[in-house]
C-alpha cells in the first residue's frame, strides 16, 4: 500500500468517526482521542514522505 493509499484510509477512518459526541464522558474521551490520533498519524505520514523519497 502506498503512502497516499494509507493516508486515504486514515482520513476515511477519521470521517467515519464524524464529529458526534459520546453519550458518556468515557465515550466522548475515546472518540476525541481516536480523532486526534488518526489526524496526527496522517500528518506524520505526510511529513515523513516529505523527508524521504518513495522507494
Amino acid at each position: 500500500m502506498s503512502d497516499n493509499e494509507a493516508d486515504d484510509r486514515l482520513k476515511a477512518a477519521r470521517a467515519v468517526l464524524g464529529e458526534a459526541s459520546g453519550k458518556t464522558v468515557q465515550a466522548d474521551t475515546a472518540l476525541s482521542a481516536a480523532r486526534n490520533a488518526l489526524t496526527l498519524i496522517s500528518l506524520g505520514l505526510i511529513k515523513a514522505g516529505l523527508k524521504q523519497p518513495e522507494t
